[in-house]
């Protein structure tokens, strides 16, 4: 893991592996977790982001967070599951390409 705290953002790069983020709220710097082709950007939760080297996870336990590739952007809720490639090419976790954790 990369972290980089500066007078902007709270930027952290998942290099390998699952981390577990709570943010806190009092901060006005952007809170952002960077993994494979993703970035994903704090709206008020807590989340965990998982890279497997051909996959990455990012999943939602409280509030919702904003995943951007370089092929969608989108708001992911508490209980919800968003899964991707190396690519940015979002990968099916059910029928609907989303699931309940």
């Amino acid at each position: 893991m990369k972290v980089d705290y500066g007078l902007s953002c709270r930027c952290i790069s998942v290099l390998w592996g699952e981390a577990y983020f709570r943010v806190a709220h009092d901060d006005p710097r952007t809170f952002r977790v960077s993994a494979g082709s993703c970035r994903v950007y704090d709206i008020g939760t807590a989340f965990v982001v998982r890279d497997g080297g051909k996959l990455t996870q990012v999943g939602v336990l409280e509030g919702a967070v904003q995943v951007r590739t370089a092929e969608f952007r989108r708001i992911v809720h508490a209980g919800e599951l968003l899964a991707f490639n190396r690519q940015g090419a979002e990968q099916d976790t059910g029928a609907t390409g989303r699931r309940r954790t």
